[in-house]
């Protein structure tokens, strides 16, 4: 990294601000620094940002891949799966010497019931290791917000459970309905998280919910949760300062808090 006759005063830094550094810049590419030289081969693992997203789109005009990986009931979003679990793992790894993971941001263009055991993998670890600080941005579906509403959160069809606190349905009648990721419940009493960015996924909250420092709060569309999950959701957040709620049916705004308010 340093010409010849001139100090390497970058690489004299110490890994835990290296790896802040290198947390401003895309996964791939902080990931590619450990081919810079030894001293460089385990900054990564203090990197305390995950990110990976594919594009709206991506896959709409790719049937062939679908059609051959469905025997083995292989997902098409193989590059993102691969990707945040190898940057995981990295962690892992390293255990002990590396910076708490801060924030875990992953965007699926379109995401099949085959990659839930994925995510439910990386949820797992991360809310258990996490410490002080966490946020959350995970989007399970890209492209025009009307547009996916009107087509369903997924075009695979299951049966699921309407009866429960999720849904306005008070007869709790079985029905078909698209597939869509459930958030672990555990989710709901990580006291670590600062920020939950959540789009066209179920919300199935649990009997108690402990979010004592939860700050933002950002809901896009979600699947068969009724108005009176959010409006639990969003009463048991003590420290809310920013809420944005987009795309959820028959919600009434009948709440007073005092803190940023974006509805759409």
């Amino acid at each position: 990294m340093a010409s010849s006759g001139h100090r390497d005063h970058l690489s004299d830094l110490p890994d835990f601000l290296l790896g802040h550094v290198l947390s401003f810049l895309d996964n791939k590419e902080a990931g590619r620094a450990a081919a810079l030289a030894r001293r460089w081969r385990n900054v990564f693992c203090n990197v305390h940002t995950v990110s990976f997203a594919e594009r709206a789109g991506e896959r709409d005009a790719d049937w062939d891949t679908y059609y051959y990986e469905a025997d083995e009931m292989k997902s098409c979003s193989g590059a993102l799966l691969d990707g945040v679990s190898s940057a995981l793992l990295c962690r892992r790894r390293c255990a002990g010497t590396h910076v708490p993971l801060r924030r875990l941001r992953f965007a699926f263009d379109s995401c099949h019931p085959w990659n839930r055991v994925h995510v439910d993998l990386w949820l797992d670890h991360v809310l258990r290791c996490s410490v002080h600080e966490l946020h959350l941005d995970m989007c399970f579906g890209l492209g025009e917000i009307y547009q996916r509403r009107t087509n369903g959160c997924d075009g695979k069809e299951e049966e699921v459970d309407s009866g429960s606190d999720n849904s306005d349905d008070d007869k709790g009648r079985r029905r078909w309905r698209a597939w869509s990721y459930v958030l672990p419940r555990g989710l709901f009493s990580c006291t670590a998280l600062r920020t939950l960015c959540v789009g066209y996924c179920r919300l199935k909250l649990p009997a108690t919910i402990d979010l004592p420092f939860l700050e933002t709060l950002c809901i896009t569309s979600p699947c068969r949760n009724g108005r009176r999950s959010i409006q639990r959701l969003i009463s048991s957040c003590p420290r809310l300062i920013d809420l944005t709620l987009e795309a959820i049916d028959r919600l009434t705004v009948s709440f007073n808090l005092d803190l940023a308010l974006y509805l759409h």
